[in-house]
């Protein structure tokens, strides 16, 4: 994704990645399903919800439109705060 949005951008093609947070699969579903379970895997994600499919869709369609034309290159993770915790990027300080 990094090499490509570069090679790519002159033609006006973005390159972006969505990185999903955990959602309902035949593999989340029984952990969903135990009350316990699912707490317990919750109290992990600073938001506190299960992933929506419309989480997904609705960023997808942004980054399909004219607003976003100046994003590229970029991996947005859309997991509720789930990997912040152990992210290694540095805050941001300068133009923030």
């Amino acid at each position: 994704m990094v090499i490509a949005a570069p090679e790519v951008a002159g033609d006006g093609i973005a390159v972006n990645c969505i990185s999903s947070g955990p959602f309902a699969t035949e593999m989340t579903v029984p952990l969903m399903q135990d009350p316990e379970l699912s707490r317990q895997f919750l109290s992990k994600i600073p938001l506190g919800r299960w992933r929506q499919h419309g989480d997904i869709g609705e960023l997808a369609l942004y980054l399909c439109s004219e607003q976003a034309d100046f994003i590229t290159g970029t991996d947005i993770v859309i997991d509720g705060g789930w990997t912040a915790p152990h992210s290694n990027l540095t805050r941001c300080t300068t133009f923030c």
